[in-house]
């Protein structure tokens, strides 16, 4: 979620990045808190779902977030899943 008690989004996703670097990250909140966090969305940094949203549409952009992530990483849907 974009907003949490004691912990901003930003230093969260910094951690997590540090113990899982090749991880996807999905932001799902109904505002980004900051610039730093809009820009990160708009450089494709992380990926970002406004709240509210319903089960088919989040599983559509997590697919669409894996996709993206495999073709950047130069692997395609057919070959991710034969592996």
């Amino acid at each position: 979620d974009g907003i949490m008690p004691g912990v901003s989004t930003g230093a969260l996703i910094e951690g997590f990045r540090r113990l899982f670097p090749d991880a996807c990250v999905l932001i799902c909140s109904g505002y980004l808190e900051s610039d730093l966090l809009r820009k990160g969305v708009e450089e494709g940094k992380y990926a970002f779902v406004a709240k509210p949203f319903n089960g088919t549409e989040l599983v559509a952009r997590i697919h669409d977030e894996l996709e993206r992530e495999r073709r950047r990483r130069g692997r395609t849907t057919d070959s991710a899943t034969r592996s």
